[in-house]
């Protein structure tokens, strides 16, 4: 019975989808996630890197057109948020990496700045993905690890679901 306990809680803990409204749990602001640009070696991200920042997520997949498209828009809003707001923070985490972009590929597409990030196990998504569950997906995370929205574009936010904010 213990074990079955137990392997419910461990599962529970990496399969928590957070809503807009939900502060962030310090175990998953703890967790730590490679960085693959700008440079070979970074030292690993994780949330709790923003405490106090307001962040903005993108979760993007390297085959996914839509997500490449977006990196000049993304990289525009970092640029005017970065002269309104120093504590406005920008992060790509990426999935699948190397189908077919690589991390440079995708890092030097884009003006170099925030940090992308490794997220080939899907942790990031499962926590944030939006009511479509596809990519792109965004979230915006507030200076007290509160999530306040998941938009489904970058543009505005059409999602009808209450999770989504």
């Amino acid at each position: 019975m213990r074990t079955l306990i137990a392997i419910l809680l461990f599962s529970f803990s990496f399969s928590q989808e957070y809503c807009a409204g939900d502060v962030i749990s310090q175990d998953h602001q703890s967790q730590t996630f490679d960085v693959c640009y700008p440079c070979v070696t970074c030292d690993p991200w994780s949330l709790s890197d923003y405490a106090g920042d307001i962040l903005f997520l993108d979760m993007s997949a390297s085959w996914c057109a839509p997500c490449f498209s977006a990196i000049d828009f993304i990289d525009q809003l970092e640029e005017y948020w970065t002269g309104q707001n120093p504590n406005v923070k920008f992060v790509t985490a990426l999935a699948d990496i190397g189908e077919p972009y690589s991390c440079n590929d995708w890092g030097n597409a884009g003006t170099q700045g925030s940090p992308l990030i490794v997220e080939d196990d899907g942790r990031l998504f499962d926590w944030f993905h939006d009511s479509n569950g596809q990519y792109p997906s965004y979230v915006l995370i507030d200076h007290t690890m509160t999530v306040r929205a998941k938009p489904s574009s970058v543009l505005s936010n059409g999602n009808s679901n209450e999770c989504d904010g």
